[in-house]
């Protein structure tokens, strides 16, 4: 995969593949290349051949060379950019459309750098959160560009033995800016992790319980 020129940006995930005003990559790639089920409909040669097409893009131009079409090898489709989109000929005065390997190879060598900016674009926008942890008197936990939803942390103390007590993210945090909250580490007797129970419910909060080890 070649390396992205650019980066294709969007503000939701559905619209790197398509969009009302066809903005996706989905959008543009059908747009401008034939596929083997949307390729031009073979057509009988008369007076004004006009193959029917199954989609309006991409077009055919006004006039086709059928003299050239008329030869063995056929003659070539191209863009504007002089990318092969098809190959046709005419046999027994019937006009096919076909896409051979080599004119594949033409369109994967202008597709494959597209769909390279759009990954980029997309990675951005799959990994834009960000998460910090910081540890002091008590654990602090930022982020950025979350979604709403919970987050648990696990804390220990230099005795192998701590809580785990949950943080939930902010619905401030889906909208723009940073916010913090803390989990406030506790001691707990000396006794390894795996013999502690889980943080303490809010009932058992309320009636002065703690988390207690075997």
């Amino acid at each position: 995969m070649p390396a992205p020129s650019r980066t294709v940006s969007r503000s939701h995930l559905r619209d790197f593949f398509s969009t009302k005003d066809g903005g996706g990559l989905a959008d543009e790639i059908a747009r401008s290349y034939f596929s083997p089920n949307t390729l031009p409909e073979p057509t009988r040669v008369s007076a004004d051949t006009r193959p029917k097409l199954r989609r309006p893009q991409p077009a055919l131009p006004a006039r086709l060379n059928l003299m050239a079409a008329n030869r063995d090898e056929g003659t070539t489709l191209r863009n504007a950019a002089g990318v092969c989109l098809a190959r046709y000929r005419v046999e027994r005065d019937q006009l096919t459309f076909a896409i051979d390997d080599d004119c594949a190879l033409e369109q994967l060598a202008v597709i494959l750098p597209e769909v390279s900016a759009y990954e980029a674009g997309m990675l951005d926008f799959l990994l834009r959160g960000e998460l910090t942890l910081s540890v002091a008197d008590k654990l602090t936990v930022s982020g950025a560009g979350l979604g709403a939803g919970k987050i648990d942390v696990l804390v220990e103390d230099d005795r192998a033995c701590g809580p785990r007590s949950a943080a939930s993210i902010p619905q401030a945090l889906r909208r723009a800016s940073r916010r913090r909250w803390a989990a406030s580490r506790r001691r707990r007797p000396a006794c390894g992790w795996s013999r502690c129970t889980a943080a303490p419910t809010r009932r058992a909060r309320r009636s002065s319980r703690s988390a207690r080890c075997r």
